[in-house]
């Protein structure tokens, strides 16, 4: 397993974010509710998810550990992601 860092420049939503190298990183095993996807409506709780993401992780460093699959079918890279100097792992609290 792999572990990178980076710091979260953007939140796309509730299970995505963009680093400050340009990375976009989906967290690995969590879903919420979709708020992005064309000629979709914005799914209950997604703007809540989104807005919890945001809350969590904008502006601040992650540590990224890869596991098995690297990237999804949109070029995202797929990672566990913790918040930098805390035992907190964002994939659990999201989900």
């Amino acid at each position: 397993i792999e572990v990178e860092f980076g710091t979260v420049n953007r939140v796309v939503d509730g299970d995505t974010v963009v680093l400050e190298d340009g990375r976009t990183v989906r967290y690995l095993n969590v879903a919420t509710p979709e708020t992005k996807k064309p000629n979709t409506i914005v799914q209950c709780y997604g703007t809540q998810a989104s807005a919890y993401n945001y809350e969590l992780v904008y502006g601040k460093q992650v540590v990224l550990k890869s596991d098995k699959r690297n990237q999804d079918r949109y070029g995202r890279n797929l990672r566990f992601v913790f918040l930098k100097g805390r035992n907190t792992y964002i994939n659990n609290i999201i989900y």
